[in-house]
């Protein structure tokens, strides 16, 4: 995804300087340019919140942990009741 905003930077950068005094025409274009290329600026975010709970869910773990709430012990317990 960087790679492809890199490659899109002095394209965007042309429609700056052309459309530097309308804005609302710098962000049509901008949007033309993003759907042509087939990039998105916030395409790269969906992996992030796609990884979003499994980080909460180990840092709620780790935090129980360390508060004494749940036992080592405990932790892997699973393991040990075959």
């Amino acid at each position: 995804m960087q790679q492809g905003m890199s490659n899109l930077q002095p394209k965007i950068e042309e429609l700056q300087k052309k459309h530097e005094n309308d804005p609302q025409k710098l962000s049509e274009e901008t949007m033309k340019l993003f759907k042509t290329e087939g990039k998105a600026p916030l395409k790269g975010c969906l992996t992030m919140l796609i990884q979003l709970p499994v980080f909460i869910g180990l840092y709620t773990v780790v935090r129980y942990i360390a508060n004494g709430e749940i036992p080592t012990e405990r932790l892997y317990s699973f393991f040990w009741s075959f």
